[in-house]
């Protein structure tokens, strides 16, 4: 069988068999590869420990006719603390169903696996109390490669541009030193927004409140936020120190985006919902 060499980071593996696995990667060009680790689930099997969800690998793969076939792999980063922290496995799993679902439709990229692959870096090396707020900067950033960017400056339905205060006049907001007055900001100030996954993104409270069923209202910190962490970097997104309620509202908010919009049922999403 001809072989050919690539770089990957492990999503899933699945039983196969008695004593084999197979294993869905994404390579650091954005193609989904399926594998079949033979003897891997063997006791003492080398190759088992090198194929572990999140761990990064390089080596040789054999082309067969459905699965291609585990040739010879070496671990480049094991990424360990995303499987031996139950919180951050938790978070971890969303971004690697998230990812495996988009490789599958040959929707990712080569920016796309490698911002995945920051996004595994930075997340096992921080504090687990981190870990969410890795999970909504990369979702948003998802989004937006993905052509479907949530709206976050005007009001979805009316087109109202939503503006805030300055974001030292609101209670746990970033903190952005080049722009410490959030552009478009004027006297009228919505302090509160409601939220439709549905019609994109952003309502302002008046059309929120004009619903047939009246949407949910959220503090203007969360805007903030939302705007801040799409524009962050994943280190700079670690570094913040966000509120527990105030990151809930981040992730509903990006959740339901996510389960209205994404291509497919979000199993691991669903999960770490319940856990809640």
């Amino acid at each position: 069988m001809p072989t050919y060499s690539a770089r990957a980071t492990v999503l899933k593996k699945t039983k196969l068999g008695e004593a084999d696995l197979i294993i869905t990667l994404v390579a650091t060009d954005g193609r989904e590869l399926r594998a079949v680790a033979k003897g891997a689930r063997k006791p003492g099997s080398r190759l088992g420990a090198r194929v572990e969800p999140f761990t990064v690998l390089e080596g040789q793969f054999a082309t067969g006719r459905s699965l291609d076939v585990v040739s010879d792999v070496r671990t480049v980063d094991t990424h360990a603390s995303l499987r031996d922290d139950y919180d951050k496995l938790l978070v971890a799993s969303v971004a690697a169903e998230m990812l495996e679902i988009v490789a599958a439709q040959a929707q990712a990229s080569e920016f796309l696996a490698e911002m995945s692959a920051t996004l595994f870096d930075v997340m096992d090396a921080c504090a687990a109390d981190k870990a969410l707020q890795l999970l909504v900067a990369w979702m948003l950033k998802l989004f937006a490669v993905l052509g479907y960017r949530p709206i976050l400056e005007e009001c979805a339905i009316c087109g109202r541009g939503v503006t805030m205060p300055a974001a030292s006049a609101i209670p746990d907001a970033p903190v952005i030193p080049a722009s410490p007055v959030i552009p478009g900001l004027t006297r009228d100030l919505d302090e509160r927004f409601c939220w439709s996954a549905e019609a994109g993104g952003v309502i302002c409270a008046t059309c929120g409140a004009g619903q047939f069923i009246p949407l949910d209202t959220y503090p203007a910190a969360a805007l903030a936020w939302l705007r801040t962490l799409l524009g962050a970097t994943f280190a700079e997104a670690a570094a913040y120190d966000l509120a527990p309620e105030l990151l809930r509202d981040l992730f509903t908010l990006v959740a339901t985006f996510a389960q209205e919009h994404f291509p497919a049922r979000l199993k691991a999403l669903e999960f770490y919902q319940q856990q809640g």
